[in-house]
């Protein structure tokens, strides 16, 4: 006797719809989920003199607690760095830095003397809450800002 043949599996749902304006609008910026997060754990990575790991609260619309790699050691301390509000950049595909799996990047900026400081959410600001552009774009996926190299294009 045959055998009945399996169902196909569903497929899956498209991908949101991307609106690439290229080079008339630049759009990459306002494509990035930037989330108020705050550090709530941080310590050197083992195996790095540059890296801190540390768990951001990003808010549970935003997946709540993530672990998160940066490359921080010689311009903060453990101590500047506990509890601090900060900016995340959300939705980055997992990427592994010194074999430590970081699910986002935290938003600095670097001043002319070369130092550098954290991006500061406003004040009222609680983790979770989304930092927009002005642009009425919707964050794009992990894998379209990955694809469309999105942060590459937003950096300055």
């Amino acid at each position: 006797a045959a055998k009945p043949k399996k169902a196909a599996p569903p497929k899956k749902a498209a991908a949101a719809d991307f609106a690439d304006y290229g080079d008339e609008v630049d759009t990459a910026a306002s494509r990035l989920a930037l989330v108020v997060g705050k550090i709530v754990d941080v310590w050197p990575h083992p195996d790095s003199e540059k890296l801190y790991c540390e768990k951001i609260d990003c808010g549970e619309a935003f997946g709540g607690i993530r672990e998160v790699a940066s490359g921080l050691q010689k311009h903060y301390t453990v101590e500047q760095m506990t509890d601090r509000p900060v900016l995340v950049i959300a939705n980055l595909k997992a990427k592994k830095l010194g074999g430590f799996p970081s699910h986002g990047m935290v938003l600095c900026a670097t001043a002319a003397d070369g130092s550098l400081s954290f991006v500061t959410p406003p004040p009222a600001s609680k983790p979770g809450d989304r930092v927009e552009l002005g642009l009425p774009n919707p964050p794009a996926s992990e894998a379209q800002v990955d694809k469309k190299k999105l942060f590459v294009k937003a950096q300055p």
